[in-house]
C-alpha cells in the first residue's frame, strides 16, 4: 500500500479505512492525482509543484486516483492567489453530472442563481431532466448553510475541512461550519478533487481521507493485511487510555465550560494529557476551532514541542484551525524542521499579538 500510493499513508486498517498525507515536498505526490472536469465547461486546469506546494490554475479539478466508498473527507490549506471560484470537489468515478462542490468563496456559480455576492457554500449537482432542461444550465440545489464569511483574502491561508457520507456534507472554514443533507440521489462511487473555475489556488499539507472501495481495493491488488495507525489514532488492536465514566463526564463539561469558566490555559494543558483518551482530547479540539478565541493559540504551541506526536498534532490542528495555516509544521516531522516551523509561528504571534489576547 505504501508503494502504491506516492503520498505518506498516515492511517489504514483491514476494512480499508485510510489517509494519505501530502505535503509536496516531493513533486513524485502529483502522481496519485489526474486532471479532471466535474461540471460542463472548457478544461483549461493545470497542476503543477510550485516550491512544495501544489498550483491549480484555470478551470476544472486535479482528482485523486483512489476511489471510496462511504465516508470520504478532505483537509488541506489553500492560499488564493485569486480569492474566488475555488475548493474541493467529491465525484463519480465515470464523470457524471451528479457531483458535489465544496466552494470556497465562490461568485461564477451563484450567478446562476442571481446571486452576484460572494459566496461560501456546499452544492449539489443532479442529474438533469431532459423533458424540461435540453441542454440549458447544469441542474444543482444548496446544502446547507451559505454566506459571505469568513471573508477569503488574497494571498492569505485558509484551512478547509469537507466530510460526505451518503447524502450528509458537511464543511468547515475556520471556525465556520456548513452541513446538510443532499438533493438528489447519492453518488455510485466517490474521488475526492480540488477544483478551480477560471482561478489560481495553492495548496499544502492535503489529507485526503475515506473507505476504499472494495472494487479499487481488488482492482488494484492492493494489502490491507498490514493495518498502519494514525500519527496520535488509535490502529486496530491498539488500546486507548481507559478512563471512569465520571471522570469523563468531567471533563466533557471542562471542555463545554470553554472559554467562559474553562481558560485558555486549561484547555491548552487538555490537549497534552496523554492520560486522557484521544476521543475525549479531540472533543476539545473541536471546541476551541469552533469557539474561533484566538487567545488560546499562544497557550497551545508548548503542544507543538510534546514529546509524543498525538499531542504534537492535537495542537496544530488548532493552530491550523484559528489561523488557518500550519506553518510548516508537521507532528511527525524531524525535530530540526518542527523547531523552524514553531520559530515561524512565534514570529507570527509576536507580530501580530493584538490580535491573539
Amino acid at each position: 500500500m505504501t508503494e502504491f500510493f506516492k503520498g505518506r499513508v498516515t492511517r489504514l486498517t483491514r476494512r480499508g479505512e485510510i489517509a494519505i498525507l501530502y505535503d509536496f515536498e516531493d513533486p513524485a505526490q502529483l502522481a496519485d492525482f489526474e486532471l479532471s472536469l466535474p461540471f460542463r465547461a472548457v478544461r483549461t486546469v493545470k497542476a503543477t509543484n510550485e516550491r512544495g506546494r501544489l498550483r491549480v490554475v484555470g478551470t476544472g479539478s486535479f482528482r485523486h486516483r483512489a476511489v471510496f466508498d462511504g465516508l470520504v473527507g478532505a483537509d488541506g490549506t489553500f492560499t488564493p492567489r485569486q480569492p474566488r471560484d475555488f475548493g474541493y470537489a467529491v465525484t463519480e468515478e465515470r464523470e457524471s453530472e451528479v457531483f458535489t462542490l465544496y466552494c470556497v468563496q465562490d461568485r461564477y456559480f451563484g450567478l446562476g442563481d442571481g446571486v452576484s455576492h460572494p459566496q461560501n457554500m456546499i452544492i449539489k449537482f443532479i442529474a438533469r431532466d431532459p423533458r424540461v432542461n435540453r441542454g440549458g444550465y447544469q441542474d444543482w440545489r444548496y446544502c446547507g448553510s451559505r454566506g459571505q464569511k469568513p471573508a477569503i483574502r488574497r494571498g492569505e491561508p485558509v484551512g478547509v475541512r469537507i466530510e460526505r457520507e451518503g447524502l450528509e456534507s458537511r464543511m468547515w472554514l475556520r471556525d465556520w461550519k456548513s452541513k446538510g443533507r443532499e438533493a438528489g440521489r447519492d453518488l455510485s462511487s466517490q474521488m475526492i478533487a480540488v477544483y478551480t473555475y477560471d482561478s489560481d489556488v495553492l495548496v499544502d499539507d492535503l489529507t485526503i481521507s475515506g473507505r476504499l472501495s472494495p472494487a479499487f481495493v481488488e482492482r488494484h491488488r492492493l494489502d490491507l493485511s498490514v493495518p498502519i495507525a494514525s500519527p496520535g489514532g488509535e490502529g486496530e488492536g491498539d488500546a486507548a487510555p481507559e478512563i471512569d465514566p465520571a471522570e469523563a463526564a468531567r471533563v466533557r463539561a471542562l471542555i463545554a465550560a470553554y472559554p467562559l469558566q474553562t481558560t485558555a490555559p486549561m484547555i491548552a494543558k487538555l490537549l497534552r494529557d496523554t492520560s486522557m483518551p484521544l476521543a475525549l482530547r479531540q472533543e476539545a479540539v473541536e471546541r476551541v476551532v469552533a469557539v474561533g478565541a484566538k487567545k488560546v493559540v499562544p497557550f497551545v504551541v508548548e503542544g507543538l514541542y510534546a514529546t509524543d506526536e498525538e499531542s504534537r498534532r492535537l495542537s496544530i490542528d488548532v493552530v491550523r484551525g484559528l489561523v488557518g495555516r500550519s506553518f510548516g509544521y508537521r507532528a511527525d516531522a524531524p525535530d530540526a524542521k518542527r523547531s523552524k516551523a514553531i520559530a515561524t509561528l512565534n514570529s507570527y504571534l509576536q507580530k501580530r499579538s493584538r490580535d491573539f489576547r
